[in-house]
């Protein structure tokens, strides 16, 4: 529960009914069979209350928590670095986990790309190089919401 809570403050990732997203997560974590993409798939669908309240799936939520405690080897999912693949001319196509997989389609042609130019060989492992790639994307990403917001409510005075 504190690991929800912790995450969902530090990313704003929007948890609704905590407890019982908890629950859930427990049970798909360390009952699965599962791991990479199955597993975060597992723990991004979330089936809802009880009561049938809350279908959703919180694959940006999924994809944070599976790379900090489970695995450190999948990239986080987020939409400013979403963006910044998008206006890179990476697509990203799909629902749910087919969006997840081709956000990793991303990721890794991105990678390649910047391993053709010499920044590849710096990192000690992947883990290393997947954080500072996230960083630089969601630094340009958080950078081209700021564009987008100046160009609907004009420049500030």
């Amino acid at each position: 529960m504190i690991k929800i809570a912790a995450l969902d403050k530090l990313f704003s990732t929007s948890i609704y009914w905590p407890e019982e997203y908890a629950k859930h997560l427990a049970e798909k974590v360390f009952t699965s069979d599962s791991e990479g993409i199955e597993l975060l798939s597992k723990i991004a669908d979330f089936p809802g209350t009880p009561d049938k309240k809350g279908h959703k799936y919180y694959l940006s939520f999924a994809s944070k928590y599976y790379h900090f405690f489970v695995k450190p080897n999948l990239p986080i999912y987020d939409d400013y670095v979403r963006r910044a693949l998008t206006e890179k001319g990476y697509e990203i196509t799909g629902e749910k986990i087919g969006k997840y997989s081709s956000f990793v389609d991303a990721i890794e042609k991105y990678r390649s790309k910047r391993g053709k130019n010499g920044q590849l060989f710096k990192y000690a492992n992947v883990t290393e190089e997947l954080f500072e790639i996230d960083r630089e994307l969601w630094n340009r990403g958080n950078e081209i919401k700021k564009e987008e917001k100046e160009n609907r409510e004009g420049p500030k005075t």
